[in-house]
This record gives C-alpha cells, structure tokens and sequence, in this order.
C-alpha cells in the first residue's frame, strides 16, 4: 500500500514519467485493485505515447507500454511494441527477460523462453527472481522453464530486470 502511494504521488510530481505509473499499475495489481490498475495502465498508454515521439529509441517504454497495453487488451500494440523494444536492443538482457514477460502472457511460450534463454546467455542471473516472479506462472511447470532454472544454478551475475 506504501509503495503504491509512493508512486503515485512520483506520477503526480513528473507526470512525463511513465516508470512510476507503470510501477504504480504493478502495485495496484498485486494489491488486487483491478479498476485502479487499469486506470493506471491507461494513463502509462497514454504517457508513453507521448514519450516515444520524443524518445523513439527508448527500449524500456517500448516494453513496459507492451506489457501495459496488453493488460488493457490491445494485443496488437502489445506485440508492436514489444519487437520494436526488442529491434531497439536485441542483446540488453532487461529487454529480453521483460518482453519475454509479455509474451508469456500473450501465450507465445516458444518466443518467452527464447528470450529467457537468450538474456540468461547474455548475462541474467537472478535465478530467485525469476523463480518468484508471477508474469512466467503460465509457464512455470514446463520442462524448458525448469531447465532454465536449474542452468542457473551455478550462475551469478549482476544484471536485473
């Protein structure tokens, strides 16, 4: 709830900051606040429209509008930009491992692990983040997912989504 607040009086002081409302959206989520979830995607859309005719190399609004636009349903502008972040930055192991997020969710779990498989050969080992981290409980049970974990077993570097 704390952190929930925190955001959005951050969104309120830099409304330009799509980070903090996308960050708000997660908090309202978890918090199981679904219409005040979606406002906040909502207006993440909207900001990040704006961003990205100022910023149009900005992998992470491109990714972060993907997973916020497929919340709100539009599958389409999902996937747009989701490959634009990944066009961007192909090898960033944050965009990997965020736009696998979304395709988890888009139920393309051949191109998820893909991109797990690619930021983990590219540096991503925060093995107990991915193990807790609800955007892959579609496909926390497949064989592929557990084999990627444990190839993290003996894995340790410093980057993080």
């Amino acid at each position: 709830e704390k952190a929930a607040t925190l955001f959005r009086k951050a969104s309120e002081l830099d409304p330009a900051d799509y980070q903090s409302i996308i960050q708000l959206e997660n908090c309202l989520r978890s918090l199981g606040r679904k219409d005040e979830a979606r406002q906040a995607s909502e207006q993440a859309v909207h900001v990040i429209e704006r961003h990205i005719q100022h910023e149009p190399g900005d992998a992470r609004a491109f990714y972060l509008g993907g997973g916020a636009a497929l919340l709100l349903g539009d599958r389409n502008r999902a996937l747009d930009w989701t490959a634009r972040a990944l066009a961007i930055d192909p090898e960033e192991t944050a965009v990997l491992y965020n736009t696998a997020c979304t395709y988890t969710h888009l139920g393309e779990t051949d191109r998820a692990l893909d991109l797990l498989e690619k930021a983990i050969r590219n540096g991503f080992g925060y093995k107990e983040w991915l193990e807790h981290d609800p955007d892959f409980d579609p496909i926390r049970e497949q064989p592929r997912f557990q084999a990627l974990l444990q190839s993290m077993s003996s894995k340790r570097t410093e980057s993080n989504p």
